[in-house]
């Protein structure tokens, strides 16, 4: 959703409008104002998608990359969370991992990417799992997520009903350096 400023401030003031009328309707001034505010109008859409029909946002390539690392991270950590003690003491031998959990962005250098997962953790209420956990990495982690990500996407297509094993989970997690 690409707003104009005098958009944006029409918007604001109507949310602002409706919150001191008390309105009870479908929309949600707050959700709405603070999207503006922190720009994330991409979030208004994806809420209410049912008023605009097809998908799409302003930060479009970095929603959908958080999107996909989700998923990923959401599946190996259940996939790892099935293996048994020996098979985790494997995995985190054969990857160098203390713990497998995602472990966020860096805030810092991958503002955009660390600011959409963070809305939509605690404004839109999605991927509550994620909720508490410190999710700035301090240092850039964004193209090893890709990496991981062809590799998963690649064995994935192989699964037909079952979960990862061990080793295709070291294969995915491996695929976090680039010169493996």
């Amino acid at each position: 959703m690409r707003l104009s400023d005098g958009e944006k401030l029409a918007l604001f003031m109507l949310s602002e409008i409706y919150q001191k009328l008390g309105v009870d309707g479908e929309i949600d001034p707050k959700f709405i104002a603070k999207a503006i505010r922190s720009g994330h109008t991409w979030a208004i859409k994806r809420k209410y998608f049912w008023i605009y029909g097809e998908s799409s946002s302003d930060n479009a390539e970095a929603l959908k990359d958080v999107l996909a690392i989700l998923v990923m991270w959401d599946v190996i950590e259940a996939a790892y969370d099935r293996l048994t003690e020996p098979e985790k003491d494997e995995l985190k031998r054969q990857t160098g991992l203390k713990e497998v959990k995602f472990g966020g962005f860096d805030a810092n250098n991958e503002e955009q990417h660390y600011s959409i997962l963070m809305f939509l953790i605690y404004d839109m209420d999605e991927f509550s799992t994620l909720k508490g956990r410190n999710l700035n990495m301090h240092y850039p982690v964004l193209e090893s997520y890709k990496r991981m990500l062809a590799v998963f996407k690649g064995l994935g297509r192989r699964l037909s009903g079952r979960n990862f094993n061990a080793q295709e989970l070291v294969e995915i997690l491996n695929a976090r350096w680039a010169d493996r």
